[in-house]
């Protein structure tokens, strides 16, 4: 307990007198005279500022300094203005060394007439004595140089510089080098005509000549050479050329080339052994060399993408652990990317990396990571709209006094924005975007490709026109005044029956409008106005072009623009005749060649889409696609299939010998949709013909050879050794893109029930055991891939059993199953 004692006499009385001394104080502070100094000019010295004189005696709150008396300028504002928001000047983009080698074929020429010493015709003896002296002299009796360059533009030029005692017979023009052989862009040149010959040895001898001649070999020029040699597969030659042109490197410069060169062969688990063993000694290599690799199994062909896709991803999750914690923003741009060309877009994931990369780790995106993200949220339509936030984000990210972005939108966010619009069937962003990819490129000319193009038509056949035919009103019958007037109404169709629209002649709805279109014949008119200008233009001759600016000078593959385009029809045609007679119309218009994927989708349209009272023309139609396909089939059949892993190969071994361009999937669809397109025309001899037919080209027995390579059989994660230590994707989720062409039940669910229906029971069964031994090849094809077995792991889509919920969800199937055969009693809850 506290106690408060009084204040005495003496403490009040000080008190007091420091109060009045205290207002004293204030009083001659803000009236007297006195002159305080304010703060510190630029030159150092203080500006003195006198206080406002005030009337009144306890104006305390007074102004101590001044304001300015000249106010800025807008000038002035501006300039600050800038200052504040201005963009760092980035660093000047430096040219890539590819593109500052001189032409080789304008070189080249000029040095094989300056050092290749041709004999003059004066010169040449003639009489006998002068032979015979010739002969016998010393400088021809030497043995000459064995020439290793025959048959290329440079085979002469590069035998006379291996001589030792050539001479230019011209002067060099230019800078002088080492013993005036040739200049350093001329020694370019000819290495890069070496290179794009793929000889190899050329390039060695050429750069063993300026060795020789103490010549300094540039990093550009080693860089330009490991990386051509990469590109082309060439690893012992990597190999070869770091061991004779570079010994004094001892930070292994040309790994990252020997890691690229190896995934060119498709030698992926060579690749990463090697990398393994690196780590195993101690030298782990930069993140150039993970990142190379990460890249190559990324962007692998089929088959064996898909478990390739597995290895970098442990791959990525591995470096991480392992050598370098903290990925760069290009790592996680690359990793982002993967996420959205992955044929089932991982959403999650690709949104994980770019919150780890922008709030955990604080880094600043660039351009290509926006652009990557909006394209991985463009492929989903549950995210789309996010795409299009994202690229909002990245205009207002930065902007100067003037308003220009620090990140301005590129083709690539364009493209990838245009993919949401078609999600969407967003057709006003559709064509916004249109107008401006019409400006996007160099110089201000166009950037449309055949990627924009096919993404615009894809817009307009999921874009749905406002006004639906059930939407017209009904007007009352008018009582006809001639029999002319009575013909031109009945020629109307349901949509000329609107009042507003019916004046509106066909001819006169041709071409691009300022409003969306309403209807169905307003959306295929500027559809046909869109390719009616592609095709006139791809029709001009050159003279014509060079004139006039070009909306569609980039797109190039005509075939896949129809596959585009096709689609319109075949989703907003007012009926399947409409659309069969503008495909037939466009074939003989361009002249275009089928390919597999156009033929799948015609087909499919036919087998799905078709209504019974035009099954005729859809099966006439069927079997003229059916024509096209067994001529490309028959053309495909000599080369490799895409399916069969095939062994290692390099890349001038795959342009010899090309792969086939058709895939199992759209094998299995065009099949499965001309058996059911027969199925329903009750023709059902010629489907179970067609049935037999697909098991004598593809049996069943095929799933189980041919087995992939990649699949990766270890287990998830390890503590040491020369392999990837973390796992993150279970075995039992891994597909297989190497499975050949099969007939599911789903695909043969239509002649199934005909077969019912007509009660042929052998016919029944034949389908039925040819579907059990296609499943049946399948299981055990995973079964000898991943060691899984998908009996005993309860294999359902892709639900792999064997974690923490197996007892959950087999308890659960239990209880499903006793529900069915009704042992489950009334308001028992078991699940």
């Amino acid at each position: 307990m506290s106690f408060r004692l009084p204040l005495g006499l003496l403490e009040i009385t000080a008190l007091s007198l420091a109060s009045r001394s205290s207002h004293r104080l204030v009083s001659r502070t803000f009236h007297s005279d006195v002159i305080y100094p304010s703060k510190l000019s630029i030159t150092g010295n203080q500006v003195p500022v006198k206080p406002q004189q005030t009337g009144r005696e306890d104006h305390v709150h007074s102004p101590l300094f001044q304001q300015p008396t000249t106010p800025l300028s807008e000038e002035e504002l501006q300039a600050i203005y800038q200052d504040l928001l201005r963009h760092d000047a980035p660093p000047p983009v430096e040219q890539p060394f590819a593109d500052s080698i001189p032409d080789p074929a304008l070189v080249l020429p000029r040095l094989t007439r300056r050092i290749v010493t041709v004999p003059e015709i004066n010169d040449i003896p003639t009489s006998f004595s002068s032979k015979l002296q010739s002969r016998l002299s010393q400088a021809i009796t030497q043995p000459t140089t064995v020439h290793h360059s025959q048959g290329k533009p440079y085979s002469d030029l590069l035998n006379a510089l291996q001589k030792d005692n050539f001479s230019p017979s011209l002067p060099i023009l230019g800078e002088s080098v080492t013993k005036g052989v040739m200049t350093l862009p001329e020694w370019t040149a000819l290495i890069e005509a070496c290179l794009k010959e793929y000889d190899a040895d050329g390039a060695f001898t050429a750069l063993r000549v300026m060795k020789k001649l103490g010549t300094p070999v540039p990093w550009d020029i080693h860089q330009h050479v490991l990386q051509s040699l990469a590109e082309e597969g060439l690893f012992r030659e990597i190999q070869a050329y770091a061991h004779e042109f570079l010994p004094e490197r001892t930070d292994a410069p040309h790994f990252v080339h020997l890691i690229t060169a190896l995934s060119k062969c498709r030698l992926y688990n060579t690749a990463l052994s090697l990398l393994h063993t690196q780590e195993v000694k101690g030298h782990y290599p930069p993140q150039t060399v993970y990142q190379a690799l990460i890249v190559n199994l990324m962007r692998s062909p089929t088959p064996g993408n898909t478990p390739r896709r597995a290895k970098a991803w442990d791959l990525f999750y591995h470096m991480r652990y392992v050598a370098h914690p903290t990925p760069s923003i290009s790592l996680y741009t690359d990793m982002i990317r993967a996420c959205a060309d992955a044929a089932e877009p991982e959403t999650l994931r690709g949104f994980d990396l770019w919150t780890e990369m922008t709030v955990d780790k604080r880094m600043t995106p660039t351009t290509e990571a926006y652009n990557a993200i909006i394209a991985l949220a463009a492929r989903n339509k549950s995210t789309a709209l996010e795409a299009t936030r994202l690229a909002k984000e990245m205009v207002e990210f930065g902007r100067d006094a003037e308003g220009r972005p620090a990140m301005p939108l590129t083709k690539e966010t364009y493209i990838a924005l245009l993919e949401a619009a078609k999600r969407l069937g967003d057709l006003k962003q559709a064509r916004w975007i249109l107008m401006k990819l019409a400006r996007a490129g160099p110089a201000g000319t166009s950037a449309v490709d055949h990627w924009a193009l096919r993404h615009i038509f894809h817009t307009y056949a999921t874009y749905s026109p406002p006004f639906k035919r059930q939407m017209a009103t009904i007007k009352p019958r008018i009582k006809l005044q001639n029999q002319t007037e009575h013909l031109a109404k009945a020629s109307q169709t349901p949509e000329d029956a609107i009042e507003g629209v019916s004046e509106i002649q066909p001819h006169q709805t041709t071409g691009y409008d300022a409003l969306l279109p309403q209807t169905t014949r307003a959306l295929l008119s500027e559809a046909d106005a869109l390719f009616d200008l592609l095709l006139r233009e791809k029709s001009l001759s050159q003279e014509d072009t060079s004139s006039m600016p070009l909306l569609f000078s980039s797109v190039s593959s005509l075939p896949e623009i129809v596959s585009a385009y096709f689609s319109v029809y075949l989703n907003h045609a007012p009926s399947f005749s409409a659309a069969v007679s503008k495909i037939r119309a466009v074939h003989a218009q361009t002249n275009f060649e089928w390919t597999p994927e156009l033929i799948r989708i015609c087909m499919v349209h036919c087998a799905r889409r078709v209504r019974p009272g035009s099954l005729n023309l859809a099966t006439e139609w069927a079997d003229e696609l059916w024509s096209a396909w067994s001529a490309l089939a028959e053309r495909e059949r000599g080369r490799v299939s895409r399916w069969l892993p095939g062994a290692p190969t390099t890349p001038a071994e795959r342009r010899v010998t090309p792969k086939s361009t058709i895939s199992a999937p759209t094998v299995s669809s065009i099949w499965a949709a001309y058996i059911q397109l027969k199925a329903k025309a009750n023709t059902l001899d010629d489907a179970m013909a067609l049935v037999r037919r697909f098991e004598e080209i593809y049996p069943p027995s095929d799933a189980k050879a041919n087995l992939s390579p990649e699949m990766p059989t270890e287990s998830r994660v390890v503590l040491a050794g020369a392999r990837t230590l973390v796992r993150t994707n279970p075995r039992g989720l891994i597909d297989d893109d190497s499975v050949p062409p099969i007939l599911a039940f789903t695909d043969v669910a239509t002649l199934h029930k005909a077969l019912l229906h007509a009660q042929r029971s052998e016919d029944v069964g034949y389908l039925t055991y040819l579907l059990h031994a296609y499943a049946g090849g399948v299981r055990d094809r995973r079964g000898m891939n991943l060691l899984v077995s998908d009996v005993k792991e309860g294999w359902k889509g892709k639900e792999a059993l064997g974690n923490e919920v197996e007892v959950k969800v087999k308890a659960k199937r239990r209880f499903e199953k006793r529900k069915r055969n009704g042992r489950v009693r009334p308001g028992l809850r078991r699940w």
